[in-house]
């Protein structure tokens, strides 16, 4: 793939959004997935139900480890208010 073609990508998902910002939302609604995905796993007692819970964990955690190394080499760090920001709208659920 090009990089004009790989940009050009990018800039669609992004929108008016920062690259930071992406990732740091990407991260977020991924945690939200492994916790769904764990949650499922202890509520469900169907053995395909209990292997679908597992691989969608899984997927997520790959997603996740993807998404925090890439904001690792970008130098991305979630400031406080941003840290405060987040929880305070997920405590809000």
């Amino acid at each position: 793939m090009k990089k004009s073609n790989i940009k050009e990508y990018f800039n669609n998902i992004l929108g008016n959004r920062s690259e930071k910002d992406y990732i740091l939302e990407q991260i977020s609604a991924i945690k939200a997935e492994m916790e769904i995905a764990s949650s499922a796993f202890d509520n469900v007692k169907d053995p395909l139900l209990i292997e679908v819970a597992i691989y969608a964990e899984r997927a997520a955690m790959k997603r996740y480890s993807y998404f925090i190394e890439l904001a690792k080499k970008k130098g991305i760090v979630a400031s406080n208010g941003y840290i405060i920001e987040n929880c305070t709208r997920l405590a809000e659920y």
